[in-house]
């Protein structure tokens, strides 16, 4: 536990480790509510999907709609593949 102390603008410091802890930042928006004699601070990190669209980092490689078809096909035949394994019941081929 560790305390702090208001300014005359009634401003206070988050201990650097908290802001470590939480990957806290300059900038970031916090939301400030009081519970009861409490005072809780909740980071809010996006405000909208469009922000947190734009948080992410950039795609490196683009791979297109069919190539992606193509992988989720092809794993969801070999899931389907897998559990036919072991089992007594008769299951169409998944070909």
């Amino acid at each position: 536990m560790q305390y702090i102390t208001m300014s005359s603008k009634g401003q206070v410091v988050i201990p650097s480790q908290i802001r470590t802890d939480l990957a806290l930042e300059e900038g970031d928006r916090m939301l400030i509510t009081k519970e009861g004699n409490r005072i809780v601070l909740e980071p809010q990190r996006y405000r909208n999907l469009g922000e947190f669209f734009k948080s992410l980092p950039k795609a490196k490689k683009y791979i297109s709609k069919s190539k992606i078809n193509q992988i989720l096909s092809r794993r969801a035949k070999e899931r389907y593949e897998k559990g036919l394994r072991g089992h007594k019941h008769s299951y169409p081929s998944a070909n």
